[in-house]
């Protein structure tokens, strides 16, 4: 195909680089959009787990793990998460929260599937004075995916409509120094 016009292949060299440069400036707002979310979404998890680990104390000679409600509440961004918790000591003994919650490594957190839901998870250890051979303990919270998903939707049509915009200067340029050369 042979473009005749010399204007409409200028325009064609100036358009369609932009339109590759939008494609690809889009991708990397899709994927820095997930990094964001991700890691929000981790700090808040190791936040709630150390506000639940910080709780956990020795009265009377056992352990006592109370969940303060900070530690659910950071998570109510109106998405309808569920928070899931488990806190159990260091030989494996469940002290509060669901016994069949997966563990994340102590390195990071981890995507995983519980009651048929998507979670992110993060686990901390966490020693607790006075425990004896039953410190550190071991906190692991979980959240649903519809707040992160929620946040990274946002941060990327943010991102795009900011695209849009830059797009549409030099887009509205050419065209109109298209319509003004057609005129003559």
């Amino acid at each position: 195909m042979r473009i005749s016009s010399l204007r409409l292949q200028l325009l064609a060299w100036v358009v369609l680089p932009l339109a590759a440069l939008v494609t690809v400036n889009l991708w990397t707002s899709q994927r820095n959009a997930l990094a964001t979310a991700n890691l929000v979404t981790d700090r808040m998890l190791v936040g709630s787990a150390r506000a639940i680990a910080e709780q956990v104390a020795m009265a009377d000679g056992v352990l006592d793990a109370t969940i303060p409600p900070a530690a659910i509440e950071m998570f109510d961004t109106g998405d309808r998460d569920s928070v899931y918790y488990r806190v159990e000591t260091a030989n494996g003994r469940l002290l509060t929260g669901y016994p069949d919650l997966p563990e994340a490594s102590q390195r990071g957190s981890i995507e995983a599937s519980y009651r048929d839901h998507p979670l992110r998870l993060a686990t901390l250890s966490h020693a607790v004075i006075g425990a004896g051979m039953d410190s550190p303990i071991k906190v692991t919270v979980g959240v649903t995916l519809a707040g992160h998903d929620a946040m990274v939707k946002r941060l990327w049509l943010s991102a795009f409509a900011q695209q849009l915009a830059l797009w549409r200067l030099p887009a509205c340029s050419c065209c109109s120094v298209y319509a003004a050369a057609s005129r003559r």
